[in-house]
């Protein structure tokens, strides 16, 4: 069967969370990337102590939390599918 007759099904919220978690991480790269340029720019108009702020956005999470949070909906989305795999099997129950 073609993927075009099949019915939409909405993805699991920890696939949702995951890939709005992946576009914040390329946002964060991009912006770092932008900042990195703007401070190696010659005209350098802010003093170097206002950009050792530690974040990219202020009340935002910095990348190292967003890679952290991608990393734990992924290991548990491939303990739902073996934990899957093994009740399938009769005689086997959580």
């Amino acid at each position: 069967m073609s993927r075009a007759c099949q019915p939409f099904v909405l993805p699991a919220p920890e696939l949702k969370k995951l890939r709005q978690l992946a576009r914040r991480r390329e946002e964060l790269i991009s912006m770092r990337v932008q900042e990195t340029n703007r401070l190696k720019a010659p005209d350098k108009r802010l003093p170097a102590s206002r950009h050792q702020g530690g974040r990219d956005v202020p009340g935002q999470p910095d990348r190292g939390e967003t890679e952290q949070q991608i990393a734990e909906i992924t290991e548990t989305r491939k303990r739902s599918r073996k934990i899957g795999v093994l009740t399938a099997v009769k005689g086997v129950d959580r």
